[in-house]
Order: structure tokens, then C-alpha cells, then sequence
């Protein structure tokens, strides 16, 4: 399965746990799966997930029976019963009752419950549950997902911060375990949750086949296109980029592909956009679904991202397995793209070092481009080797107690935020 692949759906209804059933059987929560698209990481790292270590573990899949922002149910599932997608069950539910809860994990009956998010309404729930004694007594593994961020944490400030009090005045977190993608959403989580909290650190996971070559034009020096894929919404800082290219010289083109979500900060960006040079051309071309993606950033030189924080950056990995060379915060994992030469991660305080490495992309030589496309492939292959996955299969079987795991460090310029 490539890392655009979406599993198909196979309706199966009231799942029965099987007598011959003898692999770790593990209950995953997200806010939203598969076969939705527009909720971005999450659902990525999870699919993923599922889908290289799937062979070692049972896994079962709690979700919303909608994609985000949609208040359809998904087609062709079966709501409130168990579907059989990929190499998971996947319970669609049309509403998160505590008598449903309990009944989703007395029909799953797992060895580990991992929990996506921390604000998760789903997870939320659940915790309460268990702390009230109506769960069974499994491990419980919670992946915050980049939301214990400072970047993250700023956005809802008020709401978060209460929450996290309460969380810990009722004792939601007691004895849970965390799992960290990077030593520097280790150090999020230590500053927020405790510093003697236990905490699993494994990278998050691409599917397999990335990296494929990928066929595309010669780029012509003094144009070239870029794509952002990212929800329109103030954490994932498009402005920035706008502003940064106002001084830019040549012929530019800049779409951004995602969900709609926050309308007045999309007219703060059209605000901005209105002032650009004729010479640079903004255009917001709607959602894109993740099939669509190895067909669509062929057409684009290079991928933009200033976002202030990313737990992972699924986004940022398709741009680069795409051959586009990436212009990105330093709020992310990707570090040291310069020197790897498949890119730029910068700083946030100053948009001059954006302007110049934008220019750098408009002015580059087809020659130069076809070592920086390469270069950026070379990189993203390197996340999905074998030796990494390995890593998310310790993780798991320490937090079910079979063994213990320590960090190994990757061998791409990843680095501490």
C-alpha cells in the first residue's frame, strides 16, 4: 500500500473476538479515519500505523462516522457496528453515549487502549470512564499529537489550560503512558503533563512506497510554482509566506490546496494577496483528497509550509516524496534541509530569510533543481525503512509491558524542535 493508498471499506457489522486470536489486541481512538481525508495528521499517523505493524498487533479503530466538518455519514460503512478496513476493525459511531463506549471495548476487549489527542472529545470520555472504574484495567497510551506544543497550545489558550487543570485534579492522566514522535514533543510533554510522567519515543510512520521517481518538467530559471497543502487556519501561518513574497522577483505562481476552516483568516491572506505584485499569483484551489496528491505536486517545483508546529508533517513528507524540494518553519522535525540540500527550514521571527529562499527557488538552474528534487526523495525514503517501524513495535510492547524501548535516534536530518 502506497502512501496515498486509502483501504477499502468492508462492511462486516457486530464484530466477535475469534477463540484463535493470539496477537495483542490494541483499541486506537481518533477523531476521525478513514475513508475521510480532510482531518490531516492524525488519521495519517494512525493509518500508517496500523498499516506497517498490523502484522504484529490487533488493532480496532473508535472514530466519528463523518469526516471532519461534514455532518454526512461516510457511505457505504455500517454505523455503530465494525467494519473491516485494511488491516483494522473500524467502529464508525454516530454518537460517543457512555453505554457505547463501554460496549465498543467490551466487544474489542483489547490489551492496550492508545488514544489520540489530548482534547478529543472521544478520549475525554473514555478517560473519565476509567477513572470511574468502568473500563477494565489495560494499559492506556495517549499520542497528544503535537498539541502539547507551544505553538498549539496558544491557539484556544483559555479552553486548553482548564482543561488540563481539571485533567489533572481528577486524576485522567494517572498512570497513563505517552507517546512522543520526537525528543522535542517529549520535552512538550514533560513541561505540561509532568516531568516524571512515562514517556514511549518513536518517530510517526509513512506508509510504504514512498519515495517512487517521479516524472516531471525541466524547471525554467526565473519561474516556478509552489503548493501548500495544509487547512486553512491560523496554526498553519500561510501568511507568513504571502508576506515574504512581496519582494520576490520573477514569474510566480502559489496555490493552496485544503480545507476551508477559518474564513477570516483567509480574508486576513486576501488582504495580502490583494497587495502582491502582478508578477506573483495566488489562488486557493479547494480540497485535495490524499489520491489525488501523487497526481497533483508533480505539476508544483517546490512545497511551502510556515506553520508554527508539527507534531509530524504528513504534508511536508508528500512534498518531498513528490520530488518538490520544501520551504518550511523550524517547527517541525525536518531540520537540516539546507545541507541535505532538498530545502529550507527557517525561523519565524524574520521574513527576510524567507524572501531570500524563495528567490533562491525562482532563480534556480533546471540543474540545480534536478539535484535539490532528488535530494528531497533521498530524504523522505530514508523515513520509511524497516529500522523505524521497528521502533513503533517497541513502543507498543512496552506499553503492554513485554519489553522496553529506548529512542533510536533516525538517520535523516530530523531534528529536535
Amino acid at each position: 500500500m502506497g502512501l496515498w493508498d486509502i483501504p477499502s471499506v468492508e462492511c462486516k457489522g457486530r464484530f466477535m473476538r475469534g477463540s484463535l486470536s493470539r496477537m495483542p489486541r490494541i483499541l486506537a481512538t481518533v477523531e476521525y479515519y478513514l475513508p475521510g481525508f480532510r482531518s490531516g495528521g492524525p488519521l495519517r499517523s494512525l493509518s500508517s500505523l496500523i498499516e506497517r505493524t498490523g502484522e504484529q498487533f490487533e488493532f480496532f479503530v473508535l472514530t466519528r462516522d463523518h469526516d471532519v466538518h461534514q455532518k454526512t455519514p461516510h457511505a457505504g460503512v455500517e454505523r455503530d457496528g465494525w467494519n473491516r478496513v485494511g488491516r483494522a476493525q473500524v467502529f464508525y459511531a454516530s454518537s460517543f453515549a457512555a453505554r457505547k463506549l463501554r460496549q465498543v471495548v467490551r466487544e474489542a476487549a483489547p490489551d492496550l487502549l492508545y488514544l489520540n489527542s489530548c482534547f478529543s472529545h472521544i478520549n475525554i470520555r473514555l478517560l473519565m470512564l476509567r477513572r470511574a472504574g468502568f473500563l477494565p484495567p489495560v494499559p492506556v497510551i495517549v499520542a497528544p499529537r503535537g498539541e502539547l506544543s507551544r505553538g498549539a497550545l496558544r491557539l484556544k489558550a483559555g479552553k486548553k489550560r482548564t482543561y488540563l487543570r481539571a485533567a489533572s485534579a481528577l486524576g485522567l492522566y494517572d498512570g497513563v503512558q505517552w507517546h512522543a514522535a520526537s525528543a522535542g514533543e517529549e520535552a512538550d510533554i514533560r513541561s505540561v503533563i509532568g516531568a516524571a510522567v512515562r514517556i514511549h519515543v518513536a518517530p510517526n510512520l509513512l506508509s510504504l512506497g514512498v519515495g517512487a521517481a517521479v516524472a516531471r518538467e525541466p524547471k525554467s530559471a526565473g519561474r516556478t510554482r509552489f503548493a501548500a497543502i495544509a487547512r486553512v487556519v491560523r496554526m498553519k501561518n500561510l501568511i507568513h509566506a504571502l508576506r515574504a513574497l512581496r519582494p520576490v522577483r520573477g514569474q510566480v505562481e502559489l496555490d493552496v490546496f485544503g480545507p476551508m476552516e477559518d474564513a477570516v483568516y483567509w480574508a486576513e491572506c486576501q488582504r495580502v494577496i490583494a497587495e502582491l505584485p502582478l508578477s506573483i499569483r495566488v489562488s486557493y484551489r479547494g480540497e485535495l483528497a490524499h489520491s489525488q496528491v501523487p497526481l497533483t505536486l508533480p505539476k508544483y517545483e517546490f512545497f511551502i509550509s510556515p506553520t508554527l508546529g508539527e507534531n509530524f508533517g504528513h504534508a511536508i513528507c508528500e512534498g518531498l516524496a513528490c520530488g518538490c524540494p520544501v520551504v518550511i518553519s523550524d517547527r517541525t522535525q525536518f531540520r537540516g534541509l539546507a545541507e541535505a540540500g532538498a530545502g529550507w527550514d527557517l525561523a519565524l521571527d524574520d521574513v527576510a530569510p524567507w524572501t531570500a529562499a524563495l528567490q533562491q527557488c525562482v532563480d534556480m538552474s533546471p540543474e540545480d533543481y534536478a539535484r535539490s528534487s532528488a535530494a528531497a526523495q533521498r530524504l523522505v525514503a530514508g523515513l520509511s525503512g524497516p529500522a523505524v517501524a521497528a521502533q513503533s513495535v517497541a513502543m507498543l510492547r512496552a506499553a503492554l509491558g513485554q519489553e522496553r524501548t529506548e529512542a533510536v535516534a533516525c538517520s535523516v536530518p530530523i531534528g529536535r524542535r
